[in-house]
Parts: structure tokens; C-alpha cells; sequence
């Protein structure tokens, strides 16, 4: 079986999560934080801003539908 590719680059220590599905943003979070000391979430796009201006991630994983606007 082939093994599978990972890049060679540091884990984020801090990620931000903007997701408005509740299931689907925990199951992420559950993911991510294997590799990521710090993750942080959003269900906004003002959510988003607010955790960005307080706390600024050096990684976002993105929804681009989001209640309030496009991500």
C-alpha cells in the first residue's frame, strides 16, 4: 500500500475554524486539534472577524456559505 503524503512544514499552533454546521465544525475541531494546540471557532462571518481581531490564527479553514455573508 502506498504511503500517503505529508508535507514537510510545522503544525499551526493556532487555527481558527468558520464553520456554521454545528456537527461538521466539531467534527473538525476534533480533527485539527490532533495537530494544532490551539483551535478556535466561528459560526459568523462577524464571529469570524471578532476571533481574527482577538486572537489572529496563523491558519483558517474557511466556509464559503456562511449566515451572515460569504466567507
Amino acid at each position: 500500500m502506498p504511503q500517503a503524503f505529508v508535507p514537510d512544514w510545522p503544525d499551526p499552533e493556532r487555527l481558527l475554524v468558520v464553520e456554521d454546521d454545528d456537527s461538521l465544525r466539531e467534527t473538525l475541531v476534533h480533527t485539527l486539534s490532533t495537530v494544532c494546540r490551539s483551535v478556535r471557532t466561528a459560526a459568523t462571518v462577524a464571529d469570524a472577524e471578532r476571533e481574527v481581531a482577538q486572537h489572529p490564527p496563523e491558519l483558517i479553514v474557511l466556509d464559503l456559505g456562511l449566515p451572515d455573508g460569504d466567507g
